[in-house]
């Protein structure tokens, strides 16, 4: 048996080199040993988090609690585990026990407002959030949720309260500044500070870069390797395209209106929104890596119909509901569109696109709790946005019929017109509810969790344009990318 503490080093070094594989394995072996070692989960939950497996985290913080079932922040890692997992029922009554149990325990009772705003009860938990920030004044927790939410009458509390915690960041863990950063910035931008927003910002931004491995590298190989998969003559496959007309995929980059529109089609009495899965990614890795097969052989009909099978169980199994048509929304579909469309011919892909300084801008001023590692350095935001649109000019050109792209400026400023283009390339009735999209009772476990919840807003149209004078390597690393155009022109 290797020595526990050599495999720990591995494995840290491992994670440092972005050499996930490595890692996994070797946080594995070590947490058979040692299974609540807290930095130890912490290191194999970003592991897990960057190969989109989510439920094995909850395994790990499972085991863990087991272990040590005194350690409350064990418990706590477990219930944001489940979160993650799309379990919010689930998190929300495991943090409603512990904190019965535990009521001094501050992060039960923020779990509970935090699952509170993704099930759509603001009201309840913008009043527990506060109950939280008096029990414990110096958390940054509910300090970052009640900053997200940007209530009117939050503001100069809030400012105040964040204003005192940044004097005294310094104070704080590495984790606690960067969600100061971030709430300070939404604030300071909310009130037009634009100067103070982007300090906080890019304090946030840059503590999380330095913790964050993106590997450019192999994310340049994995689009390269779709566009060599599918990009060429096309594949021989059935030509039923009723196999995947249930299916609705939307398709975009980060913070460009996805999230919205899976609400305002999820608000159909035919349609159900699964949310964000691993079910392409899973499918697309067993058919391409785990068969064993190479070249033509991928494309054997009984091969594609395996393939298609474990889509189709996975994502049949997430929706709970009666409904004619699922929409996925994973942000990872722009990716492996070229499997989709040749697994379940007869899908509809719905191309969100929002201003690219925009969504650029959103995403650097976002914390997501998973992928978009990309995000957190100007130059590595311009550059993944950049192949992001070449795969997608491929894409459009490849299945012009298929794919329809829907402005996201465009839908804030009509919103029932662009809505009825929407159902009508997706094959369903108009439906007027679609509109109340804010009021529709579902879970949203996205950073627009917010946002959806209420009714059309066009104030964040030119965002980026406040920060216009720090934007420089932005605008350097995106080129021609940063117009609005380019990449939709034929």
């Amino acid at each position: 048996m290797q020595n526990p503490d050599e495999l720990l080093a591995y494995a840290e070094n491992a994670l440092r080199s972005a050499a996930y594989e490595q890692a996994y394995q070797a946080y594995e072996e070590y947490l058979k040993l040692r299974p609540a070692d807290e930095a130890a989960l912490i290191g194999a939950g970003e592991v897990n988090r960057v190969r989109s497996d989510t439920a094995h985290i909850v395994e790990l913080y499972k085991r863990a609690c087991n272990a040590a079932p005194d350690n409350l922040t064990l418990k706590g890692e477990y219930i944001e585990a489940i979160m993650a997992d799309q379990k919010t029922n689930q998190a929300q009554a495991l943090a409603w026990e512990y904190h019965e149990r535990y009521p001094d325990f501050v992060r039960f009772s923020t779990q509970i407002a935090q699952s509170d705003m993704v099930l759509g009860n603001m009201d309840a938990a913008r009043a527990r959030l506060w109950k939280c920030v008096e029990a414990e004044p110096d958390g940054l927790d509910p300090v970052y949720y009640l900053s997200q939410m940007t209530h009117k009458d939050d503001m100069e509390r809030l400012a105040a309260k964040l204003d005192d915690l940044w004097q005294r960041r310094e104070i704080f863990d590495e984790h606690d500044q960067i969600i100061l950063g971030y709430a300070v910035g939404k604030i300071a931008e909310k009130q037009k500070q634009y100067d103070q927003a982007w300090e906080g910002y890019s304090t946030g931004a840059k503590i999380r870069r330095s913790r964050t491995r993106f590997n450019e590298p192999v994310y340049i190989y994995n689009l390269d390797l779709q566009k060599d998969i599918f990009g060429k003559d096309p594949v021989n496959v059935a030509p039923d395209r009723e196999v995947g007309s249930e299916f609705i995929f939307i398709v975009s980059l980060p913070r460009s209106g996805s999230t919205l529109v899976e609400q305002i089609l999820a608000s159909h009495k035919d349609v159900e929104g699964i949310g964000e899965r691993n079910f392409s990614i899973d499918a697309f890795q067993k058919w391409y890596q785990g068969s064993g097969l190479t070249g033509p052989q991928l494309f054997q009909p009984e091969v594609l119909a395996e393939a298609q099978s474990d889509y189709l169980n996975a994502a049949r199994a997430a929706a709970t509901g009666p409904a004619h048509k699922i929409v996925d929304k994973t942000i990872t579909n722009f990716l492996y569109l070229g499997f989709l469309q040749t697994i379940l011919p007869g899908a509809r892909f719905v191309h969100v696109v929002r201003n690219p300084l925009d969504t650029a801008f959103s995403c650097f001023a976002t914390a997501f709790y998973t992928g978009s590692e990309w995000s957190y350095e100007l130059g590595e935001t311009g550059r993944a946005i950049r192949r992001y649109q070449k795969l997608m000019r491929h894409w459009m050109k490849r299945w012009p019929e298929d794919i329809k792209t829907f402005r996201y400026e465009s839908l804030v400023e009509d919103t029932e017109k662009v809505a009825r283009e929407l159902l009508e390339f997706c094959g369903l009735e108009w439906d007027p509810t679609v509109l109340d999209f804010h009021k529709t009772e579902r879970a949203v476990l996205t950073s627009s969790v917010v946002q959806v919840r209420q009714p059309i807003y066009k104030t964040s149209n030119g965002r980026a344009s406040h920060f216009d004078a720090h934007l420089g390597p932005l605008k350097s690393a995106m080129g021609r990318a940063g117009d609005p155009d380019w990449f939709l022109k034929k």
